[in-house]
């Protein structure tokens, strides 16, 4: 662990995550007082707290600030070191390999356990990047990457401060929008995805927002009964569709 991968103290801890730094853990002291704002935020984020002796936090810190009277308030943040890819980067390369791409945006999902899951199906059906806002939605830190099983590791993930922007230069470069939505009457067999791909994948609760809904090339629904429930998680979703995906382009 380098100096630049931690914080300490209740302001910048607080700063940072108002930020969306990108925070793996963070310590609280068992005799902290005055962290409920750290606590909201941190659940806000999905970002897991754990409880240590203060003696844990004072360790961890030393060595980069004995020589230093600071004081970390019984708080210290652990930062993230993945490195995101660029979008524009991943689609020249694939374009470079003679590949027609396909990209998987998540819409919104803030759930870590969905996030590993798309990720595992994504590594193992062929997806070249996955795509996440920078804001309202997950990052890839330890507990994603554990249940992904390790995939993040191995997938590029790019992360966007302007999904818009993102979308417009996707488009301009040929993409196809492809939405999944109960509510559509297309489904996955009726597009053509040998074409540049983007499959949109909505938040758990509320689907595709209405703003991307409008930008939506195809919205496709996956056949199913529905006698007894009328959607799927996400992650089946995904795995689903991309799964279909991998078959046609090895046809």
């Amino acid at each position: 662990m380098k100096k630049k991968d931690i914080l300490f103290g209740k302001n910048a801890i607080v700063e940072a995550l108002k930020n969306d730094t990108n925070i793996d853990i963070i310590w609280l002291s068992q005799t902290v007082r005055d962290a409920q704002e750290i606590i909201q935020l941190a659940k806000q984020r999905d970002i897991p707290i754990k409880k240590v002796p203060i003696q844990k936090i004072e360790y961890l810190i030393y060595p980069f600030y004995k020589d230093m009277n600071v004081s970390h308030q019984g708080v210290v943040a652990i930062l993230n070191e993945f490195s995101y890819s660029k979008v524009d980067d991943i689609y020249h390369f694939k374009l470079s390999e003679g590949k027609q791409p396909v990209f998987v945006l998540l819409d919104r999902i803030t759930d870590v356990g969905n996030f590993g899951a798309i990720a595992r199906s994504a590594l193992c059906f062929d997806i070249d990047a996955i795509i996440i806002p920078n804001k309202n939605s997950v990052t890839v830190n330890a507990q994603a990457n554990k249940s992904s099983a390790g995939a993040l590791s191995h997938i590029p993930v790019c992360r966007v401060d302007n999904i818009w922007d993102c979308l417009d230069y996707l488009i301009q470069c040929g993409f196809q929008l492809v939405g999944a939505s109960e509510k559509a009457s297309l489904t996955i067999e009726e597009v053509d995805v040998t074409l540049p791909t983007l499959i949109i994948l909505g938040n758990e609760n509320t689907g595709i927002s209405l703003p991307v809904q409008k930008m939506l090339t195809h919205q496709i629904k996956i056949p199913m009964n529905t006698e007894r429930f009328d959607s799927l998680n996400v992650s089946v979703s995904a795995g689903i569709l991309f799964s279909h995906i991998y078959n046609v382009k090895k046809r």
